[in-house]
This record gives structure tokens, sequence and C-alpha cells, in this order.
């Protein structure tokens, strides 16, 4: 996949891909955390949530907001454009809402120029 995938990878090796249950669970507190400003905390679920569901762009996206916050750049436009690529592909097969998708997009946008990104979460999670 990628070197950033394969560090995370090693991190958590008891993490089986679409074998977990928890990764809602881990999507959920991974966003409470970021609202909370508990990033490196919320690091580690969106990492188990990447792992546990790779096809699924929850993880990625979550993962890119952390990376944006430590101002590491690259690493969360890497991120986010894994997030991108995979929410586009739900969307044209009907299982994303184009909100969704816009502020995915927004968000790439946003983090492609260093500019502010949109805090949806800290509304709507």
């Amino acid at each position: 996949m990628s070197k950033y995938f394969d560090e995370i990878r090693k991190e958590f090796p008891e993490i089986v891909p679409f074998e977990e249950d928890d990764n809602i669970l881990w999507e959920n507190e991974g966003y409470k955390l970021l609202r909370s400003d508990n990033y490196k905390e919320a690091e580690v679920r969106f990492k188990k949530v990447m792992l546990a569901q790779p096809e699924h762009h929850a993880g990625y996206e979550g993962l890119a907001y952390i990376y944006y916050y430590f101002n590491e750049y690259e690493k969360a436009l890497w991120f986010m454009e894994k997030a991108l690529e995979i929410a586009k592909g739900f969307y044209e097969d009907g299982s994303l809402d184009i909100e969704v998708l816009e502020d995915i997009e927004f968000n790439y946008d946003a983090i492609n120029k260093k500019e502010s990104i949109g805090k949806w979460w800290s509304k709507n999670k």
C-alpha cells in the first residue's frame, strides 16, 4: 500500500482487516478525542479504524486531520487523498451522500493549500 500504511500495520499487528467488530467504536472515540483536542489518542483510534477497514475512508480521513494538526502536511495530504479516492467510489455506487464527499473534497483542498480545514466533526459527531 504505502510506507505509511506499512508503518501503522507494524504498530498493530493484531488487527486483522475486515474481522474487527470495534471499528465503529474506534471511529466514534476518535472523533470524540479529536473534538477534545486529544490528538495522540485520536490518532491511535483512527489507525485502528484504517487497519480494520482499509477499504473505507473513515480511518484515512481521521488520520489526515490528525497529521494536519501535527503540521505533517505531506502525510495529511496522502491520507486525505486516499480518503477522497475511497469516498468517490462510495458516492458513485450510491452509498455516500454528496455532502460527505463535498466535506472531504473541501478539506483535501484546504490541506493541500495549508489553509484552515472545516471542523465538521465538532458539530456532527
